[in-house]
């Protein structure tokens, strides 16, 4: 099984190495539909993909989660998310600790740090995951289609919709990660992401998405 980490390219050391890609994260290149077109280049079984503010706290047991992953025909697998997406589009946004699993460890912008700790564990029965760190399958990145949503919002979902209507899982893996940003938020950027977002998989699936949903108008699988 070859494993390989995608990170942004300001990461990289001097010496790189042949099992990470670096990606780069200029205006042109900020989307996730992007970053996919660069690793569809590559062979590998899963790409740990991550954003630059977040750490891998427990790297060993990457290879685990990639097996279980494997098994249950994962396509998917982050650290924090849910089992129901509604139309708020945001795996955060709806009973918090009943629909939601998995444990991150997050930075509160002042130097400190606490946990998010939503039933921790392996769940292969996820809807969406957040994306600051997450493993794809090559199965998943030669499925994907680009759709060029804001870079910023709902990529994550709009991946992880595209991994269930394609016949692929998505889970949360036991796996701890450390995200040392909390981010931003513009409201009013949401909201035209939002809009577009169900624009798109409001014609697509009915809301809110649960695993056994049944989707319509999307490529073969």
């Amino acid at each position: 099984m070859r494993i390989v980490e995608a990170i942004p390219v300001i990461l990289a050391p001097e010496k790189r190495t042949e099992n990470v890609i670096y990606l780069e994260n200029d205006d042109e290149h900020k989307t996730l539909a992007s970053k996919i077109a660069k690793l569809k280049d590559y062979d590998f079984d899963y790409a740990v993909f991550r954003h630059q503010d977040t750490i891998t706290q427990t790297p060993e047991a990457i290879l685990p989660n990639c097996e279980r992953m494997s098994i249950d025909n994962v396509g998917i697998g982050g650290v924090i998310g849910t089992r129901i997406l509604t139309d708020s589009c945001a795996w955060w946004m709806v009973n918090r600790g009943i629909h939601t699993a998995g444990a991150i460890v997050q930075g509160d912008g002042k130097g400190g740090d606490y946990v998010m700790a939503d039933q921790p564990g392996y769940h292969p029965d996820m809807v969406s995951v957040d994306g600051c760190w997450v493993i794809f399958s090559k199965k998943f990145v030669d499925a994907y289609e680009p759709h060029e949503f804001h870079w910023r919002f709902g990529y994550d979902s709009d991946a992880c919709l595209q991994c269930l209507s394609r016949g692929m899982n998505v889970a949360v893996l036991d796996i701890r990660v450390k995200h040392e940003s909390q981010g931003s938020f513009d409201q009013n950027e949401f909201n035209a992401f939002r809009e577009k977002f169900l624009g798109y998989w409001k014609q697509r699936v009915d809301f809110p998405v649960i695993t056994s949903s049944e989707f319509r108008n999307v490529a073969s699988k």
